[in-house]
C-alpha cells in the first residue's frame, strides 16, 4: 500500500521522485536491449566456433557471466545457452536438410563431435537428427 501524501508539495515531490526512478529505468532497459542485440548478432556471427560458451561470450563483451545471463534472460526471456544451442541447431538443420552429412554438419555448427552434436539436437528438437531427416 502506498503511503498517503501529507499535501500538493509531498504529492510533487513523490511524483517527481517516481518519474525520476521510472526514467532511470527505461534508460537501463533500453541500455541492455541494446547490449543484448549486440550479443546476439555476436552469437549468430560465431555459433560455429566450438569454444564459444557464455563465458567467453562475457569475456568479449567485458560483463561477467552473471551480468550476460541476468540481462539476455530478462530482455529475451531466454537463457544465453540455450540461445547459443537453438542457435547451432537452427543452423544445423539448414545444413542437414541441403544433404550435409551429420559428422560434418556437427563440426560446422560449433561441436567437437557427431556424439555432443546428437545429444543437442535431440535435446532441442526430441529426435536424434538421422530421425529428423527420415521425417524430411
Amino acid at each position: 500500500e502506498l503511503p498517503q501524501a501529507s499535501d500538493f508539495d509531498d504529492l510533487d515531490k513523490r511524483t517527481s521522485r517516481f518519474l525520476t526512478l521510472l526514467g532511470d529505468a527505461v534508460r537501463v532497459l533500453d541500455d541492455n536491449t541494446g547490449k543484448t542485440s549486440r550479443i546476439a548478432a555476436f552469437i549468430d556471427e560465431n555459433y560455429m566456433d566450438p569454444s564459444l560458451n557464455v563465458g567467453s561470450v562475457a569475456e568479449e563483451f567485458h560483463i561477467s557471466q552473471e551480468h550476460l545471463s541476468r540481462i539476455f534472460k530478462t530482455v529475451t526471456g531466454v537463457n544465453v545457452s540455450k540461445y547459443l544451442e537453438a542457435t547451432r541447431i537452427r543452423e544445423a538443420k539448414h545444413l542437414l536438410a541441403a544433404g550435409l552429412p551429420i559428422a560434418d554438419t556437427a563440426l560446422r555448427c560449433g561441436y567437437y563431435d557427431r556424439r555432443s552434436f546428437s545429444t543437442a539436437f535431440k535435446r532441442v528438437e526430441g529426435i536424434p537428427p538421422g530421425a529428423w531427416l527420415k521425417q524430411l
